[in-house]
């Protein structure tokens, strides 16, 4: 089966598999000072574009693993790694279904600068949108089911799971939010460029990465990925100059 077909199924099967039992992630602490983010070709990135380490995090915001990533790896993150200029980590979003594609539309929407904020206010509250997402009725999931191509869907989502009161607190006005969930172009933009990911990085599950461009087979957690962090900065220090003047000379 092609895994755009794939992709497209999982829309309204994933829906299933979150009802039946996904625990909720601890609360996600917020910083104290929010990185800058700037929009890539398949993402966002934050960091000093020149580090030496390039870290992609293939996620996804109805992935309970992704929130415990993400709150774990925050504080290291951003302030060793990010913060030192020794890592720039682009988040690529990977769409199961379509609450994942309404959660990554509303965190996209707007500027640059509301990203970061947006990408944690999301997962700091997964655990209650999702356990709204396992109580709701077969009828109203039937509907959000059809949210890769109906903007209707999307909102009704957006409304059902509580992101317009979540946006909306952050300081956005609901035609705004409407406005980035009505934007079909964009909708299949991001299924397609999840389905690339796919394809490109062979990834079997959220959260996935790579360093350097190459993918870090089974590494889904950050216990198991600073380790591979560590080694990747290791790596980029620059050999001693062994034609150097000795300082103890004659």
């Amino acid at each position: 089966m092609k895994m755009t077909s794939m992709l497209l199924k999982k829309g309204a099967l994933a829906f299933a598999a979150l009802a039946l039992g996904l625990g909720a992630s601890p609360a996600i602490a917020q910083m104290q000072g929010l990185a800058a983010a700037r929009t890539t070709e398949a993402g966002h990135s934050v960091g000093n574009e020149e580090a030496p380490v390039s870290l992609i995090a293939f996620i996804s915001y109805t992935c309970p693993a992704c929130a415990n990533f993400t709150r774990q790896s925050e504080g290291a993150m951003q302030i060793g790694y990010i913060g030192q200029n020794q890592v720039t980590l682009e988040y690529r979003p990977m769409i199961h279904n379509p609450v994942d594609l309404v959660a990554t539309m509303l965190v996209e929407c707007g500027s640059d600068d509301r990203f970061y904020k947006n990408h944690m206010n999301v997962y700091s509250r997964q655990g209650e949108w999702l356990q709204t997402l396992r109580n709701a009725p077969q009828s109203q999931i039937a509907l959000w089911s059809q949210g890769n191509t109906s903007a209707n869907a999307r909102r009704s989502i957006a409304s059902g799971l509580g992101f317009y009161e979540m946006f909306e607190s952050a300081g956005y006005r609901r035609t705004d939010l409407d406005a980035c969930l009505s934007d079909q172009m964009r909708a299949d933009a991001l299924i397609a460029q999840a389905q690339k990911n796919y394809t490109e990085f062979g990834l079997p599950s959220t959260p996935s990465f790579a360093i350097d461009g190459e993918p870090q087979p089974g590494i889904h957690s950050w216990q198991q990925l600073q380790p591979l962090i560590e080694a990747a900065i290791l790596d980029t220090d620059e050999p001693a100059d062994l034609d150097e003047p000795s300082v103890f000379a004659d």
